[in-house]
């Protein structure tokens, strides 16, 4: 991302990975592309966001596709059958919204820094510190 300029294309990995992942990683990393150490830990962190995220789409796939099946075939769906597959899809919201409450955090964290920085930037006004 530091490397790149505006007008530089994203390989075709690149783009699959920012479609793919939570809306907010790219613009967490992006914003914090020119800050290294800081960028290398919130990468880590977002592993396992986009990690669960990926895994909730593929499960959510699954799960529309057996349910259409279920609903084409015209017989209803075995009732333990639909019960765990709701349970699954209930434990992968929950971590969706835990994995929500991550990233609005660490942005939390990024403008914060921001705001801090340019704080410091900012002329005093004769203020003495």
């Amino acid at each position: 991302m530091v490397s790149k300029n505006s007008a530089d294309a994203f390989t075709t990995s690149e783009q699959q990975f920012i479609q793919a992942s939570t809306p907010g990683v790219y613009g967490l990393l992006r914003g914090l592309a020119s800050e290294m150490q800081s960028a290398n830990l919130v990468a880590d962190r977002m592993v396992d966001i986009v990690a669960t995220e990926l895994t909730a789409q593929v499960v959510d796939d699954m799960y529309d596709t057996v349910n259409s099946a279920v609903r084409a075939s015209g017989k209803p769906m075995d009732s333990q059958m639909a019960e765990v597959m709701h349970d699954r899809r209930a434990e992968i919201n929950e971590a969706r919204r835990v994995n929500a409450d991550s990233v609005n955090s660490v942005n939390t964290l990024i403008q914060l820094q921001k705001t801090i920085r340019e704080s410091l930037r900012s002329p005093m006004n004769n203020k003495v510190h």
